[in-house]
């Protein structure tokens, strides 16, 4: 269950609702001698391929947003810069559906988020966990017992495998802002600086200015930024359910 809980390919049904992209070589070396005698990258590659071909193909069968392209190359440094190029003309940060009415998510961690639920396991499960949401009701295979958090802080415990659980909407009672903390807390206005934001809850869209990010499961993010002008930047945490909440970052004049 280790290997299948951790194997992009038999979990992609918990990607399908983002963007995908992959790239790999044709096994061919460029017309160079150091690249000619590099048997290890074209057969590294060779075998590489062979996943390449079953995650696409489960990718497809899914009808996931898959973006896949196959160039010359081996596995070695300048092929690897060329599809870190072509994924950079992509596009990471490209929009996605944040809150898809129905998923399918798969795991063996003890404790994560999906989407607007965080889940934490009573104990680490001994096999691979699968959720899936189609509306306000929720299913799941598996074992063990979870506690399921929403957005709204409503908490809702149950032993796997279950089905059609209803999963609370509106906030719970009790519900507080979300707290929010930065570091830095001075920049300077023309340099880049690296922000590192914690909030008090996983899955929060995190904005200052034109930048965006999302924290990851134990609410922390981090992101580049530059500043163009002196005086007091916001930094916004916001989640579904949840009263925003909100640090910031003082800018000093550029020298």
């Amino acid at each position: 269950y280790y290997v299948e809980g951790h194997s992009p390919t038999s979990l992609i049904r918990s990607l399908k609702a983002t963007r995908l992209f992959t790239s790999n070589g044709d096994g061919t070396p460029a017309p160079v001698p150091e690249q000619l005698r590099n048997g290890v990258g074209a057969a590294a590659e060779a075998y590489l391929r062979m996943h390449q071909a079953d995650f696409t193909a489960a990718a497809r069968g899914i009808g996931a947003n898959l973006t896949t392209r196959t160039q010359q190359g081996i596995h070695d440094w300048p092929y690897w810069k060329a599809d870190l190029r072509d994924a950079a003309k992509w596009g990471f940060f490209e929009p996605v559906d944040e809150a898809p009415a129905g998923w399918t998510y798969g795991t063996v961690a003890p404790s994560g988020q999906m989407w607007d639920l965080g889940y934490r396991f009573d104990a680490p499960p001994k096999a691979l966990a699968t959720f899936t949401r189609a509306g306000s009701k929720l299913s799941a295979t598996g074992s063990g017992r979870v506690t399921l958090t929403t957005a709204g802080a409503c908490e809702v415990t149950a032993a796997l495998p279950f089905s059609g659980i209803d999963v609370p909407a509106a906030p719970c009672r009790g519900a507080e802002r979300i707290r929010v903390t930065v570091s830095p807390k001075r920049a300077r206005a023309g340099r880049k600086v690296r922000l590192r934001i914690r909030s008090s809850v996983g899955g929060a869209r995190i904005r200052v200015g034109k930048w965006r990010t999302t924290t990851a499961s134990n609410g922390r993010a981090r992101m580049t930024v530059r500043f163009r002008r002196a005086g007091r930047a916001r930094v916004t945490a916001r989640k579904p359910g949840l009263p925003p909440g909100s640090a910031r970052v003082r800018v000093l004049p550029a020298r």
